[in-house]
């Protein structure tokens, strides 16, 4: 049996919400290094929505702070 993914995920069993606040994190960040963002916590906003996770005002502030 081999050690691969060659179909997609059909379970659910893919990435839980805090591995992909992580990816936009980082992708926020990289973002940031290239000059692509004027405004950090809009950007993050928006791509929470755009991926179906909601974070409270609390938590965003805190994501980013993280930045």
């Amino acid at each position: 049996m081999a050690n691969t993914q060659d179909e997609p995920i059909q379970d659910g069993t893919g990435a839980g919400d805090g591995d992909r606040v992580d990816g936009i994190l980082e992708q926020v960040r990289g973002d940031i290094a290239l000059g692509h963002v004027s405004d950090p916590r809009d950007t993050l906003e928006q791509r929470l929505h755009d991926a179906g996770i909601t974070v409270d005002a609390d938590e965003l502030d805190g994501l980013v702070a993280s930045l």
